[in-house]
């Protein structure tokens, strides 16, 4: 073998070598820029969420329901120097739905019972509905892998996936 020959086998092997360690690093390179991309959401979620309960807390109604990736005016500052929730793998919506809550109504109001001979316990005390808001975060995206990593970090109690997206429930509160 010629020195030329020489000269490209080591040319190959090093190239063989720089092959093998990029197909080595790549599965860790993936890893960290997932867990980054969940790290981005989590912090996206965390900061709306704060500011939507500082602002309930405050004003005594939640911030105005938006299109997705729209940051909500009252919350507007919780953000600064961005102009949307919307990220190259995900888009946050903060929306607010109302929903009847139906309880028993005050121990006064409860109906008495029509005939002498009923005992007044027999009778079951009255309900009544009425309106609640519920403040929610929905971050829509189409790696299912995001999606599961956020209802494992917030749980199924407070959190759920459908379809591509996921729902936080940031609160129930009394409307009116």
């Amino acid at each position: 073998m010629g020195r030329d020959g020489a000269a490209f086998v080591n040319v190959v092997m090093i190239f063989a070598g720089l092959a093998l360690v990029l197909a080595a690093a790549t599965p860790t390179l993936r890893a960290r820029s997932f867990r980054a991309l969940v790290d981005q959401a989590a912090s996206d979620v965390g900061t709306l969420r704060a500011a939507s309960e500082q602002y309930f807390a405050s004003a005594r109604a939640w911030p105005t329901a938006g299109d997705p990736g729209a940051i909500p005016v009252e919350v507007a500052n919780a953000f600064p120097g961005r102009s949307s929730l919307t990220h190259d793998e995900y888009s946050i919506q903060w929306s607010v739905l109302e929903m009847l809550e139906e309880r028993e109504a005050d121990p006064g109001s409860n109906p008495t019972p029509a005939d002498a001979d009923t005992a007044p316990d027999s009778v079951r005390p009255a309900r009544v509905s009425r309106p609640v808001g519920i403040g929610g975060i929905t971050l829509r995206s189409g790696q299912d892998e995001l999606l599961a990593e956020l209802l494992a970090r917030y749980g199924p109690q407070d959190s759920f996936v459908r379809d591509s997206t996921w729902t936080l429930i940031v609160g129930v509160t009394p409307s009116g």
